[in-house]
């Protein structure tokens, strides 16, 4: 009687934590119209995009004192980094984004 009680209480404590890890690793629902922006990456043969479709503005990192003003895409190619730059300047990897 004890034997079949405690193969009882084993089996329902593994489907108990295979439950638990099965629901921890459930795919997440859709992104929800409350995001705050969206992004829209575009690889090309002219190049990589990466667009603002809402809620944002995009610029490439100043390097010195200049600044471009914000816009909704950045273009750029990938540099022997492996990072996406501006065709003019090669080790500027960063882009600066804006909640509109």
């Amino acid at each position: 009687m004890i034997r079949n009680t405690a193969r009882v209480l084993v089996v329902a404590g593994l489907l108990g934590i295979g439950w638990v890890v099965g629901h921890a690793q459930a795919p997440t629902s859709a992104p929800s119209a409350s995001s705050d922006f969206e992004l829209l990456v575009t690889l090309g043969d002219g190049g990589t995009e990466v667009r603002c479709v809402r809620g944002c503005r995009l610029t490439w990192a100043p390097k010195g004192v200049d600044m471009l003003a914000p816009d909704v895409r950045v273009t750029g190619r990938a540099n022997p980094k492996g990072c996406m730059s501006p065709d003019w300047s090669s080790d500027n990897c960063r882009i600066l984004g804006w909640k509109r």
